[in-house]
């Protein structure tokens, strides 16, 4: 009622009592949403368990992600809410909300040394990438082709799709690159998996749905590397293989 419903706090006290839940002041309803945090943790927590999604023992994950939130009567998007969650114990770690301007972004998320971040397409940019790393932190992130340019080690510019038509179906491919910052190039490892038929069409199906809600037309480029899921990530080859990293990315 309170966090759905936008009833004020009076207002789900009236409710509770109403339906028979107890009768509760609305400094006492205030009280038990300042202290439910840990009840919520075990829902969430029982709901990825039904889901068979755990974090390998030893190995801190955490899932990023964010979402944006329109005001009542607002025509679109108002605020950011940027969440942290910690795939362990399925506890929310930290979320902030953020001016709509500032976008989904690694910077806005606290490091901790060793830890795994995962997030998707929407955080593939190089100063983020840099703020996970330059405080200790691993990312794993799928690849966005016009948000983040790869470059070869030594600097120069990639030919991404030329790159990846060497894969056959199914074939997994891994390979050391580098990512474009300011005028920097940084170490970044890429690891590329070719889709099934099957998959490939779904994922065109999903491209071409968001293209017709913003009105615009679809790349061969695009289309062409629709066929490969993309993901980048900092962790070691001899510690996290090809395939434990698109493992992690299906967390």
């Amino acid at each position: 009622m309170y966090g759905f419903c936008d009833a004020s706090l009076r207002q789900t006290a009236a409710w509770a009592s109403a339906k028979g839940l107890g009768v509760f002041s609305n400094v006492a309803i205030l009280k038990r949403l300042r202290n439910c945090d840990e009840w919520l943790s075990e829902i969430i927590g029982a709901i990825l368990s039904r889901r068979r999604i755990t974090a390998p023992k030893g190995v801190k994950i955490s899932i990023l992600d964010a979402t944006y939130m329109t005001l009542r009567d607002s025509n679109g998007s108002d605020y950011c809410l940027h969440m942290n969650m910690d795939l362990n114990d399925g506890r929310i770690l930290e979320f902030r909300i953020s001016d709509i301007h500032d976008g989904e972004t690694l910077r806005k998320y606290a490091v901790e040394r060793g830890r795994i971040y995962i997030a998707d397409r929407g955080y593939a940019s190089g100063i983020g990438i840099s703020h996970i790393i330059g405080h200790g932190g691993e990312v794993v992130i799928r690849h966005h082709q016009t948000r983040l340019k790869l470059c070869n080690k030594s600097g120069a510019e990639l030919n991404l799709p030329e790159l990846l038509s060497t894969l056959s179906l199914g074939e997994i491919g891994d390979w050391d690159l580098g990512y474009k910052e300011s005028d920097e190039s940084k170490p970044i490892r890429l690891v590329a998996i070719k889709r099934t038929k099957e998959a490939m069409k779904a994922e065109v199906r999903r491209r071409e749905d968001k293209a017709r809600k913003s009105r615009r037309k679809i790349s061969g480029r695009s289309l062409e590397m629709s066929k490969y899921m993309c993901i980048l990530t900092s962790l070691k080859r001899d510690e996290s293989g090809a395939e434990k990293v698109l493992e992690f990315y299906k967390y």
